[in-house]
């Protein structure tokens, strides 16, 4: 797994959006009403944000239905296509990449003893920017 990260001290938007006005917005459909809800900024400054991540399991690298072998000491080509977001990242702030070996939420955790090593000379992240005239 690999998470796209924001480093830079910054008050951010809460994670989950907050209701501003209950039963706010007519949906038309049965007379129903939600809630009105809006992402707020965090009270407190944070050093990081994760921006988006990506996950695949090493044993179905090219597809869900065909599972690969693993050999010790062997190195891989993996690519992480990572959700897609649009980010504003602000000046004097860096952009990292954080690789994990498992995930709780996506993987089986076994007992084995597994190191992973990432060949950093042939890695490279590619993020598309987008161009701005206010930038």
């Amino acid at each position: 797994s690999v998470a796209l990260v924001d480093y830079g001290l910054a008050h951010r938007l809460t994670d989950i959006p907050q209701t501003l006005v209950s039963r706010k917005i007519l949906q038309g459909y049965h007379w129903r009403k939600d809630d009105l809800k809006e992402f707020l900024p965090q009270a407190d400054e944070t050093d990081f944000k994760r921006i988006t991540e990506a996950h695949i399991n090493l044993q179905n690298r090219e597809n869900s239905y065909q599972v690969d072998d693993l050999k010790p000491n062997q190195y891989y080509e993996l690519n992480f296509p990572l959700q897609p977001t649009f980010w504003h990242l602000l000046k004097g702030h860096q952009v990292g990449l954080v690789i994990y070996a498992s995930d709780m939420v996506y993987t089986v955790h076994g007992n084995q003893d597994i190191q992973y090593t990432v060949d950093l000379d042939n890695s490279e992240l590619v993020l598309p920017i987008l161009n701005s005239k206010n930038q």
